[in-house]
């Protein structure tokens, strides 16, 4: 009977482990897909169509020369 005991605590030890090892992976991706949202969506880095109109990118004519 002890032997059994054993092995089951053997076992519900590394079923946590597997399980916490899992979860740290997907907390890191996590930080990593939010980090690359943050930069991706930064002022920095995204436009927003501030410097040139919607209109611009449906018009027909040629951009006018500067």
């Amino acid at each position: 009977m002890m032997a059994f005991t054993a092995r089951q605590q053997y076992n519900s030890s590394l079923r946590n482990s597997k399980l916490n090892a899992i979860a740290a992976r997907r907390r890191e991706e996590q930080a990593a897909a939010e980090a690359m949202e943050r930069e991706l969506f930064s002022d920095a880095g995204f436009d927003l169509n501030m410097t040139s109109s919607f209109t611009d990118f449906m018009s027909t004519d040629p951009p006018a020369e500067s």
